[in-house]
């Protein structure tokens, strides 16, 4: 049986996982985008003429399973960054908020950024505020760094924002929680839904098939998190109740008292 601390130590090393491919997914990006224009050739002085037998595409190349991309008409809308070679590249992280599950991811991202050698800049708020988090996106947009990865409190809420960033040649990105409907170039994390079916059929086993359990999570709004209840409730099966679901704004004592007003109203 592992212990505890084994538990605990790969919860750890797949959140420093899951920032550093991040992190690193969009600086090889950006630096794939510095050698384009370091490779760009000049035009000839005299164009070739034109093959007679038109060509088809090139086929575009699969996106992979970890890193799924936004759909092709979307990225389309958006100009793709360029950097001058020789530029210090710098990319942003902007969690949900200060956190000590970020505060691991903060820290794979941080160590991500001394190997390949770009500026890393973490910008979070103190509370799970969507607003406050738009406002702070909004901030390093007009600082012009070369790319922004974003957990959103709110999906919805995030939309217009990277929609800015990708417009002004800032490569926007979600991690831990997506905004599928916007135009990020990719999202990272894990399949919320899968997870918590994982974690309900567990729970239905722990219980022997029947009884009643409440549900406490981060936010309402938070698309990753619902995700997770709803893979969840599919997990525990038809004969076990779920009496109530509440959130904590992931405060931790504001967590405690939820919990004991739960337990007092479902004893």
């Amino acid at each position: 049986m592992a212990r505890p601390s084994d538990f605990w130590h790969k919860r750890l090393t797949r959140r420093q996982a899951l920032s550093s491919l991040a992190f690193g997914s969009l600086s090889l990006a950006i630096l794939g985008a510095c050698r384009q224009e370091a490779a760009a050739p000049t035009a000839p002085a005299q164009a070739p003429a034109a093959s007679p037998t038109p060509t088809r595409p090139a086929a575009a190349s699969p996106t992979a399973a970890a890193t799924p991309a936004a759909t092709p008409a979307k990225a389309a809308e958006s100009p793709v960054p360029t950097v001058a070679p020789g530029t210090k590249i710098t990319i942003a992280l902007v969690p949900k908020l200060v956190h000590p599950f970020f505060e691991d991811v903060r820290q794979g991202a941080a160590q991500k950024a001394e190997e390949l050698g770009v500026e890393f800049q973490w910008v979070a708020p103190q509370t799970a505020d969507p607003a406050i988090q738009v406002q702070m996106i909004e901030d390093l947009i007009a600082k012009q760094v070369h790319a922004i990865s974003i957990s959103p409190n709110e999906p919805k809420s995030v939309e217009p924002v990277i929609a800015e960033g990708m417009s002004k040649g800032i490569l926007m990105m979600t991690f831990d929680a997506d905004s599928p409907e916007s135009k990020r170039v990719m999202y990272i994390g894990t399949d919320n839904k899968a997870a918590g079916k994982t974690q309900g059929e567990t729970l239905a086993k722990l219980l022997g098939g029947t009884g009643k359990i409440g549900i406490i999570t981060g936010g309402l709004g938070a698309l990753n998190l619902n995700q997770r209840i709803e893979g969840l409730k599919e997990g525990i099966g038809p004969n076990i109740e779920v009496v109530d679901t509440q959130a904590t704004d992931d405060d931790l004592q504001k967590g405690l008292s939820v919990s004991e007003a739960m337990l007092r109203a479902h004893p």
